[in-house]
Formats: structure tokens, sequence, C-alpha cells
């Protein structure tokens, strides 16, 4: 009798010890999936809406991605079929097996209640090549036909690929690294000023059709910058860059100022039938290279080099008063061309220095501004030599 009490509590026991190591597997379990598809993405979103005709709404004012390229990617899409303020369609991919999957934030057809996103985002990844050798971005977000307030970023790391068309901007501000940039505008419009920084970077950024009311600044240390800008409006340009090359090009717009400032690299500037206000152009020891033409030049130009050579093709340049065109450089050749085939209603007056270096200056232009005597050179140089030659076209 005891000996069959002892073998029901031996039963009793075993059976509870199960049903502990049941649950325990359990919450194991549990907690090993979590962690096994957990990604570390944070965002912040309004709840969805039903309207009349049972059509899902998704209201967000704010996200918010905190993104590491070694644990997860994004993929977040916003589309509309016209009658919708912005859906459902909110897609998220995670693959923790694979480290480079990129970024991708898609807005299509995008105007909130209040008029308000802002979006936030951080990364940390690099970008990768395929098989083709195209190169693929870590952080990519395409705007198209939408009304946004905020955008600000900062990577590390990362490839930045950015494109809005028909869009509108209160604040612009991209903080990259070591990552390269790439920025396409087509008619957008922005409020505020447009904040660029790259550390050592690629940075490629061009504007279409396009409004930007407020400053354009672009802080570099050691990455190239081309700017491309077409048939836009802008307030002013400021580029600062250390080490790395600057090129401006641009064809139909209308500049306050453009102001190029490079400590040891080379400066571009090739702009055709544009207004600008006043041209501001310095480098410490790269070259400088500025081409204008057909230009209606509302203030003066100013380039300055301290070791660089400096090359300067102007033609059909217009202006309304006298205009100064000041030109230094320490020991660099300066080469200056200018090309007027049109009357010119005010003087310009050409000042042009340098202490070791040569001064070469040729103007072509009609016979009506050589009598009237509209171009004023005035060059020196302490131990180089200078030629100054105006012809009649």
């Amino acid at each position: 009798m005891s000996k069959n009490k002892n073998l029901e509590a031996l039963k009793k026991s075993s059976s509870n010890l199960n049903k502990i190591l049941l649950i325990f597997m359990i919450i194991f379990t549990s907690i090993f999936w979590a962690f096994a598809f957990y990604a570390p993405i944070e965002y912040s979103r309004g709840e969805y809406q039903i309207n009349n005709d049972n059509s899902n709404y998704l209201n967000i004012t704010k996200i918010e991605l905190n993104y590491n390229a070694e644990k997860a990617s994004v993929n977040i899409k916003f589309e509309d079929d016209m009658h919708y303020i912005l859906n459902s369609n909110w897609k998220q991919i995670t693959s923790p097996s694979f480290p480079y999957e990129p970024i991708d934030i898609h807005f299509q057809e995008t105007i909130l209640d209040n008029n308000t996103l802002e979006i936030n985002v951080t990364s940390t990844g690099e970008g990768f090549f395929d098989s083709d050798w195209n190169l693929f971005y870590d952080f990519e977000i395409i705007i198209d036909n939408s009304y946004l307030v905020d955008l600000n970023s900062q990577v590390t790391h990362s490839q930045v690929n950015i494109e809005a068309t028909d869009t509108e901007f209160s604040i612009f501000n991209l903080n990259s690294e070591t990552g390269s940039i790439h920025v396409d505008f087509h008619n957008v419009y922005i409020h505020s000023s447009v904040n660029i920084s790259e550390k050592s970077g690629y940075t490629d950024f061009n504007i279409y059709n396009s409004n930007i009311t407020s400053n354009i600044n672009f802080e570099g240390d050691s990455g190239s910058v081309y700017f491309y800008f077409y048939n836009s409006a802008f307030a002013n340009i400021n580029i600062q860059t250390e080490s790395g090359s600057t090129y401006l090009r641009g064809n139909s717009n209308i500049f306050k100022n453009v102001s190029i400032e490079t400590a040891s690299s080379h400066i571009g500037m090739d702009v055709d039938n544009s207004n600008i206000h006043n041209i501001r152009l310095i480098s410490s020891s790269g070259s400088i290279h500025c081409e204008i033409n057909e230009i209606l030049l509302l203030g003066n130009v100013s380039i300055y080099s301290t070791s660089g050579s400096l090359d300067c093709d102007f033609s059909e340049i217009s202006f309304y008063s006298d205009r100064v065109f000041d030109l230094w450089d320490n020991s660099g050749y300066i080469d200056f061309y200018w090309d007027q085939e049109i009357l010119m209603n005010s003087s310009a007056y050409i000042f042009i220095e340098t202490i070791s270096s040569t001064i070469d200056v040729e103007i072509y232009t009609i016979l009506e501004n050589i009598e009237s005597e509209r171009f004023i050179v005035q060059a020196s140089s302490e131990t180089g030599f200078f030629d100054v030659e105006i012809y009649e076209r």
C-alpha cells in the first residue's frame, strides 16, 4: 500500500515537472523568436480610419527610423489612388541574414490633413554593388506630388539617394559622414534653407524647374561636389569645401548671390542664360575656371586664388549699370577672355592683379563698345608678364 502511494506521488511530481518544463520551453521559444525577428526600427504613426466607402486611411504625422544595416532593412511605400489621403500600404521587410539591404521610402500623392509630415532618418549602413556593378543605396527616399514639412537625415557610411517631384518642403537638412549623396528635385518648392553637410563622400545635386526661396548651404571636407540647376529660381548659393573639387553648372536660372570657396582644390562654374547678382569664387591653392554666357549680371564678380591658375571665359554679358570684375592671383597664371557682340550701355571695370605670374587678357567686341570705352582694364604684376588686347569684332 505504501509502495503504491509512493509511486502515485512520484508520477504526480513527474507530471508537475513536465508542466513546468513545457511552460519554460514556451516562454523560451517566444523570447527566442521575438529576438530573431526583431529589427531596430522605431516609428510612430497615426491610426487607421474608415470612411463611408470603407476605404482605409492612414494619417501619419511623424516617421522615425533608426536603422542599422547589419540587422535589418526598411522598405516603406505610400501610394495613392487619388481619393485617398494616404493609404495603408505599409510594407516592412527585415533581413537579418543580409547586411546590405537599403532603406527605401516612397511617397506618392501624399497629402495629409494638416499638411504635416516629419521624417527623421538615422542610418549606419553601407551601399553595395550588384553583379552588374550597379550601385544600390542604403538610404533612398522617393517623393512624388506630396506636401512635406520636415526632412532631416543623419547618415554614416551610407549611400543616400533622394528624389522629389511636384513636392513642397518646409525644411530640408541632410548630413552625411562618409557616404555619397545624390539628390534630384523636379518642380520642388522649398520654404526654408537647404542645408547639406558632407564629410568625405561624393555629392551630386540636381534641381529642375524648382523654386528655392532661401539659401542653399553646402559644407564639405574632402568629397567632390557637383551641382546642376535648370530653369529654377534660387536665393543665395553658399558652397564651402576643404579639399574636394566643386562644380556648379546650370542653364536658364535666376540666382541672387553665388559664393564658392575651397581650401585646396578646383572650382568650376559654367552657367548659361541666367540672371545673377554677385559671383564670388575663392580657392586657396586650387585652380578656378569660370565660364558664363548670356548672363544678366546684377552685381559684381570677384575671383581670388592664392596659388592656382584663373581661367575666365565670358560672352554676351548684359548689365544696366557699371560693373566691377576683380581678379587676383598670388602666383598662378591668369587667362581672361571676353567675347561681347552686343551693345553695352554701361562700363565694365576689370581689375586684374598678380604678384609673380603672367596675365593674358583678350577682349573681342563691336566697334561701338570700343569707341565709347566700355571696357576699362587695369592689370598689374610685380614680377610677372602681362598682356592686354582689345579686338574689334
